[in-house]
């Protein structure tokens, strides 16, 4: 077993452990881990720097030619989507005005018919009133809806653009392709252990610490450090062992970077963020969310086409 396997190890069970938080009839454990402790303390968050939001990397010279290539297909990339973009707004604005003026002239339609005679043709005037200006929003509404879904596609395709500007470091493709190595290694680790542990289902027990900002104070990142890294870096003087204030001091501040590391990670993950806080359970369990709605959808009678829709959006 190498060394990276084995602080791994040490981390999963030392740290955050696979205790059982209780036991189903049957003999189903349920245990929990931290994934966003666990992540931040991967061997692999050393070559991470938090002021650029990317790993460190080395990368040959053909490496470098092919980011200067995928730069300037991206440029391009970008301006046909900003384009395409601000066509969209217009196509929206242009929707609009056609719905105005359509309900517009149905309602001097209305006006103009209020003064006939009869009952009956003043409630056909009303019912053709309201049936034409449904119709006219429903056109609106789905071309409107087909114009702003495209709009939100080309918002995420800008938004995964990159442009390298330092080959020193991961774009941010690279960089959450890394988080979810990082992650999957995590969760290999985690299944291997919970099989060991007779656990059936392991919870992420982090993932709700990225929803909120800690209120605690930490001490802020110096430009082109990293407080994780800091101590892999800081070996204790093996002179020192047996003076009992050294390796407590020594200690502390290892214990003092590591919460610090923690507490600030939550602003230097940027995007990857999501990686952590996308599922709640780690291994084990089913999502049972879109059976439920189906099933409620079925008793209630409603269109199948639609609930569809609703569960699969």
């Amino acid at each position: 077993m190498n060394k990276k396997t084995l602080i791994i190890c040490f981390c999963l069970l030392a740290i955050f452990g696979f205790k059982p938080l209780f036991a189903q009839r049957g003999g189903i454990y349920v245990g929990k881990l931290d994934l966003y402790t666990a992540t931040m303390l991967h061997p692999a968050m050393m070559w991470y720097s938090p002021e650029k939001k990317a790993f460190k990397v080395s990368r040959d010279s053909v490496s470098k030619q092919r980011i200067v290539r995928e730069n300037k297909s991206n440029e391009e990339e970008r301006k046909k989507l900003e384009s395409r973009m601000k066509t969209i707004k217009s196509r929206i604005k242009e929707e609009e005005q056609k719905y105005n003026n359509t309900i517009a002239n149905l309602s001097q339609r209305y006006v103009d018919n209020l003064d006939k005679v009869g009952t009956a043709a003043a409630e056909l005037n009303k019912i053709n009133f309201k049936k034409y200006s449904e119709e006219a929003l429903i056109v609106y509404q789905s071309k409107v809806n087909s114009y702003y879904g495209e709009y939100t596609l080309c918002e995420d395709k800008l938004g995964k653009i990159d442009k390298v500007t330092d080959d020193s470091y991961t774009s941010s493709e690279e960089t959450e392709k890394r988080f979810l190595e990082i992650v999957n290694e995590i969760k290999m680790y985690a299944k291997r252990i919970a099989d060991q542990k007779g656990i059936s289902i392991v919870f992420n027990s982090g993932y709700k610490r990225l929803l909120t900002q800690s209120s605690n104070k930490v001490q802020a990142f110096v430009a082109g450090s990293n407080p994780f890294a800091s101590i892999f870096s800081t070996v204790f003087p093996s002179e020192l062992l047996r003076d009992e204030a050294s390796v407590r001091g020594y200690y502390l501040g290892v214990e003092s970077n590591v919460i610090n590391w923690l507490e600030m990670a939550r602003d230097s993950l940027g995007n990857s963020s999501r990686i952590l806080v996308d599922e709640d359970i780690i291994v084990g369990g089913t999502d049972l969310t879109s059976d439920v709605l189906s099933s409620i959808y079925k008793a209630y009678k409603i269109d199948t086409n639609i609930s569809n829709a609703i569960i699969n959006f």
